[in-house]
């Protein structure tokens, strides 16, 4: 398997500002306290330069204060037998126990930033990684990074255990320019995978390398893994598996062939973040056996373990390294923060000013009492707080725009609503149960009440109730205390009258005469000899249906109890109000004599049952059965019809209706037959029904016939059909017509006698396919109709087309004559 060696990193050939011989070198690191102890501090230990090769230093304070748990570091020289060097030290302070430490531990495989307070969201007191930092002017490649951990249990005194801390060390070259155009230098970073041990391969680890071509120089500030610079320009990241492999040098090195960079760029910084490895291995030579490759695009979860150390190292082109760059601006809060009652609703905006404008933040509020929560898209706590106290509360805001957060501390104070004791006493009765309920409003927790003075003989007072059985009527002042769980009191005072019993009243189904604003009258009420009754309490009043609720009126009937007063009213206790006694609305429908006449019902409503029904003034044929009116009319005419209800006790209404009853109708019943000329002719018709006497009339007429008063008499003069239309009316335009035909035919003349020994004639029904004066041909045969009697069912004469049938006939040589004839 091969591994990784160093190469030369060539930079795009755009031009560079100017040609430089010097070149900055900037390292800043994340590393994760591994050493199994609490830290108490870092040191880096850079040998062969002197301080004066330092250009700067994270968290200096002359840079970024505040910037490291250890506050600003230390720099001293030294020199020993291998020569000289400087040592920068990190450094918490001690007096009986150190002020602040890292503790031991690991980190997720993906950090999300840097280890400082402007960086990883939960940094703080339990987070096991901080970040360290340093520039040069000159190359250094003889670095020993160490974490400073107690000597013995809760010593003073620290001593450095090597911190696992990449150091990578630059290889600068000018190059000169080309016909006069700058050109960029080759660079080279050089990061070694650890030494074999017992096997031919050393650890292995995996690199995670991102390279970022910096379009301006940057500060050792600016080598944290969310800073702007770096992330808002040209970036690549490659992941590697580095291993040292003893048997070929220069192996176990990081390959940065791979990784080119924009034209342009006046500096670069690397991020090489290292975890461990943690797939398969050679057991005889521990060589490494990824799943991927050794350069995959992501290596495989199985291969790929816990984060190790993350080195930032970074070069200026032109060898300057920029002052510090201007902390992020944190967000201001105002931590001001209104007083609650408790019990009440309560409405605060915690405000908050980014950093920056139109920055978004974010933010918590911990610590609120019970009740009240916060909102954190309105920003606001809201609720009704249901504890007193004073709660102190802690205000987190993350500006997410520029990775900043502020905390701020404050206080609620939820105070006590006051007590409000507003006491009423209602009016006791000697020997009557009395039971009265307190309340306040306000106070916090269990109210305890009791009595400052004396009560009523007979009343006590149990927790929140005065109750008892008075026993002497009069008028006591009467002192109550309510107390809360806070001990925060109020005194209220109010006076307890007890009267004697009164009188009982009652009454049932007892009509209302009288309906005034507090009372009600029976009877005319007491100024007439009646009973004036209060109303009842609305709880205690029922309403019978349909009658709506709360309405009093004169006719209902009401029964109460109650007891009477000093002036005699019955102050009524319970009241029960029904309808009064009323007759269902009836209607009477006109009728006709000889006409079943509708079933009318006879209803009575409200009063109370058994019902007496009387109903008076029918025309005969209509009756009443206790329950309906029914029958059929037997004389005509308007009639008064009274009807009386009385129910059990004793009261009565009464209904008069009016009844139209119609004459029968008009009717015309008989029939005409028909007749012959010369031979007398009578017929006569009937009519019935009306109002008085009938009077007829005729339209149409048989020549030598008279019609009167329905009778057809005289002696038919002229042969022919003749339609009648008769009409038979009263005085009062009632009326009734008729239509008939009459036929007249001439006298049969001899020849249409049917000799003796004639043959008989008939004809089927056809159609009439001839008519001359004397015949007509039908079914193919002339048939003589002079001596036929005809029966027209509706036609006026023989026409061609017509069905006739020649019922009876007779033949007489050939001819035949027709004694009979239909027409269809």
């Amino acid at each position: 398997m091969s591994r990784r060696s160093s190469v030369f990193l060539l930079l795009a050939t755009a031009a560079i500002p100017a040609y430089s011989q010097v070149f900055g070198s900037l390292a800043n690191f994340d590393v994760v306290n591994d050493t199994d102890k609490t830290a108490h501090g870092f040191e880096i230990d850079i040998h062969d330069i002197h301080s004066s090769d330092i250009t700067s230093i994270f968290g200096a304070a002359n840079r970024w204060p505040n910037m490291e748990r250890y506050g600003a570091p230390t720099v001293t020289e030294y020199s020993d037998a291998s020569g000289f060097g400087v040592k920068i030290t990190y450094k918490a302070s001690y007096s009986g126990s150190w002020s602040v430490g890292t503790p031991s531990g690991t980190l997720p495989v993906s950090p999300s930033d840097s280890c400082w307070p402007l960086g990883a969201p939960t940094y703080g007191p339990l987070y096991p990684c901080d970040h360290f930092g340093v520039s040069t002017s000159v190359s250094t490649p003889n670095v020993k990074y160490s974490w400073l951990v107690e000597s013995t249990p809760n010593s003073s005194i620290l001593t450095p255990v090597l911190a696992t801390v990449p150091n990578p060390v630059w290889n600068v070259t000018p190059v000169p320019p080309v016909n006069n155009v700058p050109q960029p230098p080759k660079v080279n970073v050089v990061i070694v995978a650890p030494k074999p041990n017992l096997y031919e391969f050393g650890e292995p680890r995996w690199v995670k390398v991102t390279a970022t071509g910096t379009l301006k120089d940057v500060a050792v500030e600016d080598l944290v893994a969310e800073n702007a610079i770096i992330k808002n320009t040209q970036t690549q990241i490659e992941w590697q598996l580095i291993q040292v492999d003893a048997g070929n040098p220069g192996s176990g090195q990081i390959d940065l062939t791979g990784v080119a960079l924009d034209p342009g760029a006046t500096g670069v910084v690397y991020r090489f973040e290292f975890y461990k490895y943690t797939g398969a291995r050679d057991p005889e030579t521990n060589e490494a056996k990824p799943l991927t490759s050794d350069t995959p695009a992501l290596p495989d979860p199985v291969d790929l373990g816990e984060f190790l150390v993350a080195q930032n190292a970074g070069i200026n082109f032109d060898g300057k390294v920029p002052a510090a760059p201007p902390l992020p601006n944190a967000p201001a809060i105002n931590a001001s923060i209104a007083g609650a009652v408790v019990g009440s609703p309560y409405n605060q905006v915690i405000d908050a000013t980014p950093g920056n404008p139109n920055d978004v933040l974010e933010m918590t509020v911990t610590g609120l009492p019970a009740g009240l929560s916060f909102n954190p898209l309105s920003k606001t706590i809201s609720g009704i707080p249901s504890v007193v106290g004073t709660f102190p509360l802690v205000i987190d805001v993350k500006d997410i725009t520029n990775f900043t957060s502020a905390s701020a501390s404050t206080q609620i104070d939820v105070a006590d609503a006051p007590i409000v004791f507003n006491l009423t006493l209602d009016q006791g009765t000697v020997g009557t149960p009395y039971s009265k309920q307190l309340s306040v409003t306000g106070g916090y927790g269990a109210i305890a009440y009791s009595v400052v003075g004396n009560l009523p003989t007979g009343l006590s007072l149990s927790g929140d109730t005065i109750s008892g059985t008075p026993i002497v009527a009069g008028s006591t002042p009467v002192t109550l205390q309510a107390k809360d769980s806070l001990n925060y009191s109020q005194l209220a005072s109010a006076t307890l009258k007890v009267v004697n019993a009164a009188a009982a009243c009652t009454d049932s189904n007892k009509v209302i005469s009288g309906v005034n604003k507090f009372w009600l009258d029976i009877g005319g009420g007491l100024a007439n000899g009646g009973q004036s009754v209060n109303y009842a309490p609305q709880a205690n009043t029922t309403f019978i249906a349909p009658l709506p609720f709360g309405v009093f009126k004169t006719g209902q009937l009401v029964s109460y109890t109650g007891i009477l007063d000093n002036q005699n009213f019955c102050v009524a206790s319970k009241m029960t109000v029904a309808p009064g006694l009323s007759l269902n609305a009836i209607t009477l429908a006109k009728g006709t004599v000889g006409v079943a006449y509708p079933v009318v019902a006879v209803t009575p409503a409200g009063g109370v049952a058994p019902y007496t029904i009387a109903v008076s003034g029918l025309p005969t044929g209509l009756g009443f059965d206790g329950v309906s009116i029914a029958g059929k009319p037997g004389q005509f005419g308007t009639f008064t019809v009274m009807v009386s209800v009385s129910d059990a006790i004793g009261e009565t209404v009464f209904s008069n209706l009016t009844l139209v009853v119609d004459p029968a109708p008009v009717a015309i019943s008989g029939t005409l037959n028909n007749g012959q000329v010369g031979t007398l002719y009578s017929g006569s018709l009937k009519a019935t029904g009306g109002n008085g006497v009938l009077k007829w009339t005729i339209t149409g007429a048989i020549p030598g016939v008279s019609f009167a008063n329905g009778v057809f008499s005289g002696t038919p003069t002229k042969a022919g059909t003749y339609p009648l239309t008769v009409t038979s009316a009263d005085n009062y335009a009632h009326s009734a017509s008729a239509t008939y035909k009459v036929t007249i035919t001439n006298p049969v003349p001899a020849t249409c006698n049917k000799p003796a020994t004639t043959k008989a004639f008939a004809v089927a029904k056809n159609k009439i396919t001839s008519v001359t004066a004397t015949t007509i041909t039908v079914g193919g045969k002339v048939v003589k109709t002079g001596c036929a009697t005809v029966q027209w069912n509706g036609a006026t004469g023989f026409k061609v087309g017509n069905f006739a049938e020649i019922n009876t006939g007779f033949t007489v040589g050939t001819t035949n004559t027709a004694l009979k004839i239909t027409i269809n």
